[in-house]
C-alpha cells in the first residue's frame, strides 16, 4: 500500500452545472440555514447549548462540560470566541456552526453525488437539534471524502484525546454512551457510510485482499 496515495488530497470533480443541481446546491443549505436561524432566535436549540459554550472557555476542567478530544476544541474554540451583536454567546455559536454547516452541504452539494447531500441533511439536522457538539465530527467525517486521513481525526476528535485523566476517568465510568447511542449510533453510520463510498470508487486505501473481501460479501 502506498503511503502517499493514503494520506494525499484527492480533488473532486465539479457536479455539472445544471438548472438542477445548481438549485439542489443552493437551496438545500439556505433552507436548513433559515430554519435553524429562525430556530435559534426563538431560542429553540439544544438544552445543552450553554454548557458546551461554557466549556469553551476552560476546557476539561469540568470533566462531565464537552469530554472531547483537543481536536475537537481546536475547531469550536475559534467559532465559540466570535459574537454576533444582539445575539448570546450561545445563539452567536449554533448560529456559526449552522453556517459552516450549510456551507459543508453546500459543497457536498457541488462537488458529490447528490445522494450524499441528502443523506447528509437528515443526520445533520437530527444532530443540530439534540446534539450540535457532534456536527464538527461529522464535518471531519464527510472531510474523509477528499483526504482520508480526516476520518481519523473525526475519532480523534470525539475521543478525549490530550485531555487529563480526569476526563477519561469520567468517561470509563459515564453513562452517555447508553444514553447517547443514537447519536454515537448516527455518528458510527456517517462514518462507515463514507468508507463505503471510498471502498466503492476503489481508492486504494485498503490493501487489496481486504477490498477483495469486503467485495465478495457485498456483491460490489
Amino acid at each position: 500500500m502506498n503511503l502517499r496515495q493514503l494520506v494525499r488530497l484527492k480533488r473532486p470533480s465539479t457536479v455539472p452545472a445544471t438548472g438542477k443541481n445548481i438549485a439542489l446546491a443552493l437551496g438545500a443549505p439556505l433552507v436548513l440555514l433559515t430554519q435553524r436561524l429562525v430556530f435559534t432566535i426563538l431560542g429553540i436549540f439544544d438544552i445543552e447549548t450553554p454548557i458546551i459554550v461554557d466549556a469553551l472557555k476552560h476546557p476539561w476542567q469540568v470533566p462531565s462540560e464537552a469530554p472531547y478530544g483537543a481536536i475537537w476544541y481546536a475547531i469550536n474554540i475559534p467559532i465559540g470566541s466570535l459574537r454576533i451583536p444582539g445575539l448570546s454567546a450561545e445563539q452567536s455559536w449554533i448560529t456559526l456552526t449552522s453556517t459552516i454547516d450549510s456551507t459543508v452541504l453546500l459543497l457536498l452539494f457541488r462537488y458529490y453525488k447528490w445522494w450524499i447531500g441528502v443523506a447528509y441533511v437528515p443526520a445533520s439536522f437530527l444532530m443540530w437539534r439534540q446534539a450540535p457538539y457532534n456536527l464538527c465530527i461529522m464535518w471531519l467525517t464527510v472531510a474523509g471524502l477528499a483526504w482520508l486521513p480526516s476520518l481519523v481525526l473525526a475519532i480523534l476528535a470525539k475521543l478525549p484525546v490530550g485531555a487529563p485523566t480526569t476526563v477519561w476517568s469520567f468517561i470509563s465510568h459515564s453513562s452517555q454512551l447508553q444514553s447517547n447511542w443514537r447519536y454515537y449510533g448516527l455518528l458510527a453510520a456517517v462514518w462507515l457510510g463514507i468508507v463505503y463510498i471510498r471502498v466503492r470508487e476503489g481508492k486504494p486505501f485498503l490493501p487489496r485482499e481486504v477490498r477483495t473481501l469486503i467485495a465478495k460479501i457485498t456483491g460490489l
